[in-house]
Parts: structure tokens; C-alpha cells; sequence
């Protein structure tokens, strides 16, 4: 839509339906992460946040997206809801938790270092149960000079 206000609106509407929005949502609110007004893509990540572990692995690629903008209040919002996604990826179906795992894990040789920070906090609070791919990931950036 044109409107500012409905796709802002949208996305809060979406935000609060939450998880039952379903992966879908996603797609849309990719888009809506890359509006030229500051409050849309702000409204979008919460809501992607909000979807939860049923945002899955596509809800990573869009707020890997979102992380590299330079817009704080954005990389915040959008860190907070990676956060969300990782208390909640228990309940991902095993295949989309892997692949959300793996999304996660290649965003640690991004060469944002707001990205990478970002995502090793994620995968800290994902624990042990992210599997050696992830820690040994882990391990290489602790190595790094």
C-alpha cells in the first residue's frame, strides 16, 4: 500500500496476531523492513519478533537484513527480536530449527562486526542444543585476532 499509516498499521495488526501469523508474514514484512520512514521497518521487526519461533529461518535472513541498516533504534529492535526467535526455537519443527541454526550460524563471517555480535549473543542464548556446527563457529571467532 502507498499509505504510510496502513503499512504501519499492518504491521503492528501483524505484531499482535504474533505467532499465529504464520511464516507468510514474513515475506511482507521483509518488505516493510526496507520502507524509507523509520517507524514502518521498526513496527516490522517487532512484529517478526513477535511471530516467533514460527517466523522460522526466513525471519533471520530478513533480520540479518535489517541489522546491517544503519539505523540504531532498527539494529536494536531487529537484535531483540532475533533474541525473541531464539527463547522460542525449542518449538520449531526440527528441520526449520536446523535451518535457522545454519542461517545464524553463517551471519558469524559477516563482515558487519554489529551482525556478528548480534548473532553470537543469539546463538549464546540458543545453548548447547545449536550442535557443534555452531559452537565450533564460535570457537573460530574466539581464535581470530
Amino acid at each position: 500500500d502507498d499509505s504510510l499509516e496502513v503499512r504501519m498499521n499492518a504491521a503492528k495488526a501483524t505484531a499482535s496476531i504474533g505467532a499465529s501469523a504464520g511464516p507468510g508474514s514474513v515475506m511482507a514484512l521483509r518488505a516493510a523492513l526496507k520502507s524509507e520512514d523509520p517507524t514502518v521497518p521498526l513496527a516490522a521487526a517487532v512484529a517478526i519478533g513477535l511471530i516467533g519461533a514460527a517466523a522460522g529461518s526466513d525471519a533471520v535472513a530478513a533480520l540479518s537484513e535489517a541489522l546491517r541498516i544503519q539505523h540504531v533504534p532498527l539494529q536494536l529492535e531487529s537484535q531483540g527480536s532475533l533474541l525473541k526467535i531464539a527463547h522460542s526455537w525449542t518449538e520449531m519443527k526440527a528441520a526449520e530449527g536446523f535451518r535457522t541454526v545454519a542461517a545464524l550460524t553463517a551471519l558469524l563471517r559477516d563482515t558487519d562486526p554489529f551482525v556478528r555480535e548480534s548473532v553470537a549473543t543469539v546463538l549464546g542464548e540458543m545453548g548447547h542444543a545449536v550442535g557443534p556446527a555452531a559452537i565450533e563457529a564460535l570457537r573460530k571467532i574466539l581464535m581470530d585476532d
